[in-house]
């Protein structure tokens, strides 16, 4: 019996392109599912103490398994380490990590977040808006101030999107 050399190549990796079609997708949820579990393992054991000091260790974990997550609480949960990642990473001058953990929790962020959790959700933009900033990444910044002072009427946020956007004014002037 004569083989294609793609036939031959699939006997020897173990199977049909069929058979490694479905393996492969069941293999990365696997993969999800185990980064998930070690993830919320490490919040039911660690003190928040501890939790805060792995929080990038948590927030990677749960970001790889966030495709195996069906369920709205753990989104938000998911969403809410996220800001607290981005903010740690923003303490630390890391503004290129610290946007890529907010920019999955925008991703993350329910559907009403303003109405659902409104002080969570402006404190998430007024973050991104200032990394961006520090990032000059100046068109997201500008989006987000622009959501911002569209839902929240507290004087505190406008004022320190407003600063966020005065700022970068002031920096585009001495170019």
């Amino acid at each position: 019996m004569q083989f294609t050399p793609l036939q031959h190549a699939q006997r020897r990796r173990g199977g049909s392109a069929f058979q490694q079609h479905v393996a492969i997708p069941a293999a990365k949820q696997a993969g999800e599912r185990i980064h998930h579990n070690i993830a919320s393992k490490w919040l039911n054991e660690l003190s928040e103490r501890e939790q805060e000091a792995r929080i990038f260790d948590i927030a990677n974990q749960f970001n790889a398994g966030r495709n195996v997550i069906t369920d709205a609480a753990q989104r938000t949960r998911l969403f809410l380490i996220n800001v607290r990642a981005g903010q740690r990473a923003k303490e630390a001058t890391a503004y290129s990590t610290a946007l890529h953990y907010l920019r999955m929790a925008m991703e993350l962020k329910p559907a009403a977040c303003w109405s659902q959790l409104p002080v969570e959700t402006a404190r998430l933009f007024l973050l991104a808006a200032e990394v961006a900033f520090l990032s000059k990444e100046f068109d997201p910044m500008e989006d987000w101030i622009e959501e911002l002072l569209a839902h929240r009427s507290a004087r505190l946020e406008q004022v320190a999107a407003l600063k966020i956007r005065q700022a970068h004014a002031m920096c585009a002037q001495l170019v």
